[in-house]
């Protein structure tokens, strides 16, 4: 029911026009993007252990196993924000017509948190000499509790840049009527406003269960 829900919602046309919108390096020539997010979203929802058994079940793969793993790898931090960002609009009605109230009444709450991604395994022949791994990345993620939807992510390529410094395209992105909730090390947000322009503001807390959320903004009332 999920995936029916999610090709609905998210058609493959749609997916490759971002693609195609967003793209700076890459291009489509036999494999296209959605193909790419199809596979990749079997994986996601437990369909397939693998991306490489998620491409072996598909028998009209135009490319080889190296050409699939080789555009995945490429895929552009702008490509990604532009598709998390795109079907966080189309996917807010459907979450809107399930009716579950809303954490904080007057707020629109905005949870920002993130995580670096594992360190990868040494296949680099530079790396097979040295006992730490590579870090490949870093991602910082907005999601609204109300809707249960991620809004916005940065991904960045860079696994040693200051969180602060990849914070700025979402902060800039604060609208009025939002209160945002730093995780974590992101907590340089506590008690102050976030967008003069939106009236938004931010508060810190470290990892906590969900419900605490709303007590933890009401600090801000």
């Amino acid at each position: 029911m999920a995936r029916t829900a999610l090709e609905h919602a998210l058609p493959a046309g749609w997916i490759d026009e971002v693609f195609d919108a967003h793209r700076e390096r890459q291009y489509s020539r036999e494999l296209l993007f959605s193909t790419v997010v199809e596979l990749v979203t079997l994986v996601s929802l437990g369909l397939r252990p693998s991306l490489h058994a998620a491409a072996r079940t598909m028998d009209t793969l135009p490319v080889t196993l190296a050409a699939l793993y080789d555009k995945v790898n490429r895929t552009e931090p702008a490509i990604l924000r532009a598709l998390v960002r795109g079907s966080a609009e189309r996917l807010a009605p459907v979450a809107a017509a399930v009716d579950s109230g809303t954490i904080l009444p007057g707020w629109q709450l905005r949870v920002l948190d993130g995580n670096h991604l594992p360190a990868s395994e040494k296949r680099l022949a530079p790396l097979r000499g040295h006992r730490g791994a590579a870090l490949p990345g870093q991602a910082l993620v907005v999601y609204d509790p109300d809707s249960g939807l991620v809004t916005d992510i940065v991904a960045s390529e860079d696994a040693h840049q200051s969180e602060r410094a990849s914070m700025a395209p979402l902060l800039a992105s604060a609208q009025a009527g939002q209160l945002w909730i730093a995780v974590k090390s992101r907590s340089d947000l506590r008690g102050t406003a976030i967008s003069a322009r939106a009236r938004s503001w931010g508060t810190g807390t470290r990892h906590r269960p969900a419900s605490s959320c709303a007590s933890t903004a009401a600090i801000l009332g």
